[in-house]
């Protein structure tokens, strides 16, 4: 069953109560995302495609003279 607005609401206000001043990000990035995603009544497998680590470029070949 979908969440109604007003619990929507009551929820996103305590997430941003428990949230404020968090400083540590990267500590607390999956923390985050289900969190936030629980305001809508979805479920962490949702999140994980969102952290995806960075690949580093690869450095071009030079070329030969």
């Amino acid at each position: 069953m979908p969440l109604s607005w007003n619990e929507i609401r009551h929820r996103s206000i305590a997430f941003s109560r428990d949230w404020k001043g968090t400083t540590s990000e990267k500590s607390e990035r999956q923390t985050f995302w289900n969190e936030f995603f629980d305001i809508f009544g979805l479920y962490e497998a949702l999140s994980a495609p969102l952290t995806k680590p960075a690949k580093k470029p690869r450095k071009p070949k030079q070329e030969r003279s």
